[in-house]
């Protein structure tokens, strides 16, 4: 009777200690790809921006 409960008890906080460190663990790899993405969309878009930036003013001087 002693070990059953005791077996039972232990299962039971073992699964809800890989549930909750697995789920966390997923959580920040999808979290840090996701940053990685992100900072490498806003330096696309800050060399865009100063690329159309240029570009204007090179067809100023054109036009002008």
């Amino acid at each position: 009777m002693w070990p059953d409960i005791t077996l039972y008890v232990v299962s039971i906080l073992v699964a809800w200690y890989l549930i909750v460190y697995g789920t966390i663990h997923i959580v920040s790899a999808l979290v840090s790809l996701v940053g990685m993405w992100a900072i490498c969309r806003w330096v696309s878009e800050i060399f865009a921006g100063f690329t159309l930036c240029h570009g204007g003013k090179q067809a100023d001087r054109l036009v002008a």
